[in-house]
């Protein structure tokens, strides 16, 4: 996946699996907080493993102010690549150019990458107004059950 310039027209930096993997402690409970809950053990164990195969890339606001991760999904049916978002955690200190500047990024990202849309499944009503806030269109949120 590609590799940005650190500033604030490329605010994101793409940290390297190892460093993930060294700082899991920090990374691991920042990621955590963004997913659903339940088989936390499992579900993270999964993460860090897609994080070491490079399957899963964790980003960085250059000024720490969110972590995200993505990956690429390709759609078996359609035949076409997306950018998906996995995770995505802000911090108290959180503004919208903030999270604006990192989208801009992340398109970038996944046009060098052929990727047609970027894509994430959001459940937060407060994330979602967030993002309609910011200008993001087709906001929409999925659903989950769990099965036991």
């Amino acid at each position: 996946m590609t590799t940005l310039e650190t500033s604030a027209e490329y605010p994101l930096v793409r940290l390297s699996p190892d460093k993930v993997s060294y700082y899991w402690d920090l990374y691991g409970a920042i990621i955590c907080e963004s997913l659903p809950k339940g088989q936390q053990h499992r579900r993270m164990a999964a993460v860090l493993k897609a994080i070491l195969l490079d399957q899963l890339v964790v980003w960085q606001h250059y000024k720490s102010k969110y972590v995200l991760t993505t990956t690429i999904y390709k759609d078996p049916i359609v035949q076409s690549k997306d950018l998906l978002i996995y995770s995505f955690t802000g911090f108290d200190n959180t503004m919208p150019k903030d999270v604006i500047g990192g989208f801009n990024s992340l398109k970038k990202v996944a046009k060098k990458e052929g990727c047609s849309n970027i894509m994430a499944f959001v459940t937060d009503d407060r994330i979602k107004r967030f993002l309609k806030m910011i200008g993001l269109e087709n906001v929409s949120e999925v659903f989950s059950v769990e099965i036991f």
